[in-house]
């Protein structure tokens, strides 16, 4: 197959689309989002979870029509059932009018082709090619980013979950360059459902790395080993946050004023979790550098009184704003 597919999606699943190719990486040389890879990889990587999931909806409405109408035939059934799954599927997305989809052409790829040639033999089902891929699309945007994570991003979850199961270690590169053998511990979603990390001990300490980040993964033979002594930092890394690396157990105290404790309530992204509240006082058990990122922002509303490490390290760094705004005026 080496035509390309139109595919007509709203705008809201086609800004999904856009939003997940930056998110993810999948830009080409020259800047511009490789769209076209990005569509590509998703169908090879969902088109069997996506299909089993109609399936199963197809399945179920056939029972029902079958058990409340017994004077249909199985054809008439099936074409019911079918009709009904079409209907299901389309009213989640057709909220805009026809006139404002936007045009997704998608040319297969060498490795994609085969794919979708098997679809349009077998899956289709009294509707087009495009149509499929359309619900697809919209059955992936409905998702959660860090479950449309795990569909991009297959191959790589898959290798680290066999590693796990199977206690094994991984070579892993990094989008900048750095090579690495990891022993893997766990695959954590963040509490914000934006993406997924992995837990992982490298020379003897823990180490998290967001996982559209790894530019490869492969199986090593070679038996993993985890510290005894990482597992408590792993489990508060799950708990408090798996984007910030744990290492070491030290109390952070932290002043709020009145518009402090307001704004450490109503802010929910990468909000540590506090240990206990005394007054203006809140005590927190977790990475320094989630602290360090969550209440910078405050600006005079937050106070890291200890360790004192860290509150120098503010310090230091609102110094250095402060210098940097001075050479503005000059």
């Amino acid at each position: 197959m080496e035509e390309k597919i139109k595919i007509y999606i709203p705008q809201s699943i086609n800004d999904t689309l856009m939003n997940d190719m930056e998110k993810f990486l999948f830009i080409k040389r020259n800047g511009q989002l490789n769209r076209n890879n990005f569509i590509n990889t998703l169908i090879m990587n969902y088109y069997e979870n996506y299909q089993a999931r109609v399936q199963r909806l197809y399945e179920q409405i056939n029972s029902s029509i079958t058990s409340l109408m017994d004077t249909l035939d199985t054809q008439a059934i099936e074409h019911a059932a079918s009709t009904i799954v079409q209907d299901i599927q389309k009213d989640s997305y057709d909220l805009s009018h026809p006139k404002m989809d936007i045009a997704l052409s998608l040319k297969p790829t060498k490795r994609s082709s085969d794919t979708i040639q098997f679809i349009q033999d077998y899956y289709l089902k009294d509707q087009s090619l495009s149509n499929y891929f359309r619900n697809m699309l919209a059955r992936y945007a409905s998702l959660s980013q860090d479950k449309r994570e795990r569909i991009i991003f297959k191959d790589k979850f898959d290798c680290i979950e066999e590693a796990i199961r199977t206690d094994k270690k991984l070579y892993i590169t990094t989008m900048i360059g750095k090579k690495n053998i990891i022993s893997p511990y766990k695959i954590v979603s963040a509490r914000e459902e934006l993406f997924n990390y992995l837990l992982a001990e490298m020379n003897g300490k823990t180490f998290t790395f967001r996982i559209s980040r790894l530019k490869s993964v492969t199986l090593i033979n070679e038996k993993k080993t985890i510290r005894e002594e990482n597992i408590p930092f792993f489990e508060k890394m799950i708990l408090y946050g798996p984007q910030f690396t744990i290492r070491k157990n030290e109390e952070i105290i932290v002043y709020l004023s009145d518009e402090g404790i307001r704004r450490y309530h109503n802010m929910y992204v990468h909000r540590p979790v506090v240990k206990r509240i005394e007054g203006h006082l809140y005590y927190f058990d977790c990475s320094e550098n989630q602290v360090l990122q969550f209440f910078y922002r405050f600006h005079k509303e937050a106070q890291i009184l200890e360790p004192i490490s860290l509150r120098n390290q503010v310090i230091h760094m609102i110094e250095e704003a402060h210098t940097e705004y001075l050479k503005l005026n000059t």
